[in-house]
């Protein structure tokens, strides 16, 4: 049993070894502080906040990790294409691309 015990022990460390290895974040709460440690893209800072929350929670099971962090990701990609969508981002595109309409609404 304590080859069982000392593999458990050493897993929990990897884990929390890649966990740090994410990038810096909020001891309080846990939000990446915009390290972009995966591709560079900010949404990498959303899977890592799902990883971090699962594991702060105390998951330790890879998959479910995992899984916690494509849903924060899925979801915050969820709420960025609402927004790219939205009128407001298509009145800040426009003005700071400084595009101009003539008066019969042409470019």
């Amino acid at each position: 049993m304590e080859n069982g015990e000392e593999y458990v022990k050493q897993y929990n460390a990897w884990i929390a070894e890649k966990v740090e290895a994410m990038g810096s974040y909020d001891q309080a709460t846990k939000k990446g502080l915009g390290d972009c440690k995966f591709t560079g893209y900010c949404m990498d800072e959303s899977f890592a906040d799902g990883v971090r929350e699962a594991f702060f929670k105390g998951e330790r099971d890879l998959k479910e990790l995992l899984t916690a962090g494509t849903e924060e990701l899925l979801q915050a990609a969820r709420k960025d294409f609402e927004w790219q969508l939205s009128e407001e981002a298509a009145k800040r595109v426009l003005i700071e691309t400084e595009v101009e309409f003539t008066a019969d609404g042409k470019l």
